[in-house]
Parts: C-alpha cells; sequence; structure tokens
C-alpha cells in the first residue's frame, strides 16, 4: 500500500504509534468481554467474568484516568511530529490504525460506556479522525464497506 514510511527514523516513530495503540487495546477486554480474560477459545463463554458493579468501576477508571492519559501522550506526539500526520506531511499506517480507534470510541462502536468525548482535550486527534476520514481512499473504502 506504500503507507508505511520508508525512512528508518520514522518507521520507529510510526512503530512507536502502533505501539501505544497496542497498549490502548490492552485497557479494553474487560469491557469488551464482561470478563478478566476475555472469552474462552473454545466455548466463547467469557473467561472470569466480572460484575456489574466493577465493569462501572472498570469504565470509570478508564473515561477518567487510562485513556485521557493514554490519548494526551498521543495528542503530543502528533503536535511533536510536526505536521498533520503522526509521521510528519504524510499519512502512514498508523494514522490509519488510529482512525479505526479514534472513530469507533467518537461513535460508541468501539469500547461501550466510554464517553464519546474522550478527546475533547486532544483537538489534534480529534483532527486526525476527520483529516483521515476525508482522504480519498479512505472515503472510497468506506462507501464500498458500509
Amino acid at each position: 500500500s506504500g503507507l508505511y514510511p520508508e525512512d528508518h527514523k520514522l518507521q520507529l516513530q510510526c512503530d512507536a504509534i502502533e505501539e501505544a495503540l497496542t497498549d490502548i487495546k490492552k485497557l479494553l477486554p474487560s469491557v469488551w468481554y464482561g470478563s478478566i480474560l476475555g472469552r474462552n477459545p473454545a466455548t466463547k463463554e467469557p473467561l472470569v467474568p466480572i460484575s456489574d458493579a466493577k465493569k462501572e468501576e472498570v469504565l470509570q477508571a478508564l473515561n477518567e484516568i487510562a485513556l485521557p492519559y493514554r490519548f494526551g501522550q498521543l495528542e503530543r506526539a502528533l503536535e511533536n511530529s510536526g505536521g498533520p500526520y503522526f509521521c510528519g506531511e504524510t499519512m502512514t499506517t498508523c494514522d490509519l490504525s488510529f482512525y479505526v480507534m479514534g472513530l469507533g470510541f467518537l461513535t460508541d462502536c468501539y469500547a461501550y460506556g466510554v464517553r464519546t468525548t474522550i478527546l475533547d482535550e486532544c483537538p489534534r486527534l480529534k483532527a486526525l479522525v476527520e483529516r483521515v476520514g476525508d482522504h480519498p481512499k479512505v472515503k472510497e473504502w468506506n462507501a464500498a464497506h458500509p
């Protein structure tokens, strides 16, 4: 696709963003599956289910501490890139990865219960979601996959 940077420094930058997104994903299984360990691979049943009270506690910690902190780190990385994208002037794979996650949080379809306003303190990240979503190839793909 030509979206992974060829410059070694930018490759490291892109990989660091992808790892940060993976760190965020690691916070979410209890929200996605209602359990501590996800689902049983054989039965698909939750492994070590958590109570509704614990789910609320998890959501509160995600909404008030963990996600704002992580998104703040990404906001600073985007600012420090010097461009409209995480690796400067050119859209890369990490921008697309963030687009999927960011749009999902903004539209309440990535992790139910996480505030759709979770990115309000991160204007650059919100603008990145819009910028990537406005890219002609992304628009084309989205139109073909409603």
